[in-house]
């Protein structure tokens, strides 16, 4: 058997789950070293610009940089006998280019420009893939919300059952945790994506030195060439901004993960409310063939707890003085990572929810287990209001509801032959009480506002 792959992100038996194709060409080690000669094509082009170094030269670096000339492969033999990464672009980058304009590559500026920058245009490249897909999602569960809005279910705290509730507004709290990550993710741009142009320790003393003046306006040049922002002190970029996007990122497989344990919980068969999709020739057990066990979700779940493990260790990206290497393997394997996976989760919950199977009769049949039970909190609020009093109410009911759920009495009748109960309440009250259309409360009301501020 041939080996290909070592991580299931790229393994062909795993990749689907993990990723997609358009992600992992994001952070593939082509696109990264591509970055890199982008920072050296932009800070050539604005030297040039500045009379630092002549047009000749820069349309010569640009060229070999941004034109294919510079090889994966050779990169990487030369990392093997340079040890470092960036040195080895560089050395790749001036073996292709003429000798004028070899001698002229990074004139002033450092590696660790091109290290830094780059992870702003990867995020840059990667982060409208994360956003439209997110997108995608929330138009499913609007559509879900819609539909389903005034589908009648049951809540459940703690696993027990409470009032009623409509499955539509469990969706619109799904989209809408997912509205405010979109938010989250967008908002902070203005910090993740920040460009560096400014040397070794930040300062550009080399240019400041034998160019006086052009080192000022020498970085804000190079990052409006690339598209990015510029920070005011870059001796190193504070750590936050890389942790800020895998810890935005993290918040999105939480709120996927949420819908995931859901649809696995009313999967069960006692509860038979959801199910995700089933293929007809998909398999759940090699040995039990009846099952449809709800393998996307247990996926997503999983993925979730990987995701949050990496924002864990983001936060460990820190340097001793003003800078060293400690930071990078850290970095290189958390944030594509991140982003692969967070992809992958977000195509997968949108399949799963596109084709999410909803059985509204299991639901109004779970609503209706306890016989009204779970609607004890609207008696006892109707009895202290008669007259009864909030903790008096609140007490009577406790034992009635004890009494019921020990005996299995039905609550209703129970309600109707209690002497102190009828003293408040008539028949007629107690059935109008008890009905679970007339207790969804705000549901409507608050579908309503969250598909407006979704604009939907």
């Amino acid at each position: 058997m041939e080996a290909t792959h070592s991580h299931p992100i790229d393994m062909l038996l795993y990749r689907d789950d993990y990723g997609t194709p358009e992600m992992r060409a994001v952070f593939n080690e082509e696109n990264l070293i591509r970055k890199w000669l982008a920072v050296d094509a932009a800070i050539a082009e604005v030297e040039a610009e500045m009379g630092i170094i002549p047009h000749k030269a820069a349309e010569e670096i640009k060229r070999k940089a941004t034109g294919g000339y510079v090889k994966v492969p050779r990169v990487a033999e030369l990392a093997k006998t340079k040890g470092l990464d960036i040195a080895a672009q560089l050395s790749a980058l001036a073996e292709v280019c003429e000798e004028g304009a070899r001698e002229l590559i990074r004139l002033g500026s450092a590696g660790i420009d091109n290290y830094e920058t780059a992870w702003a245009l990867l995020i840059k490249e990667a982060l409208p893939i994360v956003l439209r897909d997110i997108d995608q999602l929330i138009a499913v569960l609007v559509d879900l919300t819609k539909k389903h809005r005034n589908t009648l279910c049951v809540s459940r705290t703690f696993g027990q059952h409470e009032g009623p509730i409509t499955f539509g507004y469990k969706t619109a709290a799904w989209a809408l945790e997912l509205h405010h990550c979109r938010r989250l993710l967008v908002e902070g741009e203005r910090d993740y994506l920040i460009g560096k142009a400014t040397g070794t320790i930040g300062n550009l003393f080399s240019l400041e030195k034998f160019f006086p003046g052009k080192a000022i306006s020498f970085q804000k040049k190079v990052c409006e060439k690339l598209g990015l922002y510029e920070s005011n002190l870059t001796m190193l970029f504070s750590r936050r901004r890389l942790m800020e996007i895998v810890v935005n990122l993290t918040y999105v497989a939480n709120a996927i993960e949420n819908i995931a344990m859901e649809i696995f919980n009313r999967q069960r068969p006692e509860i038979g409310e959801l199910q995700e999709p089933f293929g007809k020739d998909q398999v759940a057990s090699t040995a039990s063939p009846h099952k449809r066990n709800p393998y996307g979700c247990n996926i997503l779940c999983g993925l979730a707890e990987v995701i949050r493990g990496n924002a864990t260790t983001i936060m460990h990206s820190t340097w001793f003085d003003e800078r060293d290497h400690r930071r990078m393997p850290i970095e290189l394997s958390v944030i594509p990572s991140t982003f692969i996976i967070v992809s992958g989760m977000l195509q997968k919950a949108i399949y799963i929810c596109e084709n999410l199977i909803v059985n509204p009769e299991r639901m109004l049949e779970n609503l209706k287990l306890f016989k009204g039970l779970n609607l004890s909190e609207i008696i006892a609020t109707a009895l202290a209001l008669r007259g009864l009093g909030r903790y008096t109410a609140y007490s009577l009911m406790r034992e009635i509801a004890q009494s019921v759920l020990n005996t299995g009495q039905e609550f209703r009748e129970t309600l109707k032959k209690h002497h102190i109960v009828r003293q408040y309440l008539k028949e007629e009250d107690i059935d109008n009480l008890l009905d679970f259309q007339s207790n969804l409360g705000l549901v409507q009301n608050q579908i309503d506002a969250a598909l407006s501020e979704m604009g939907k």
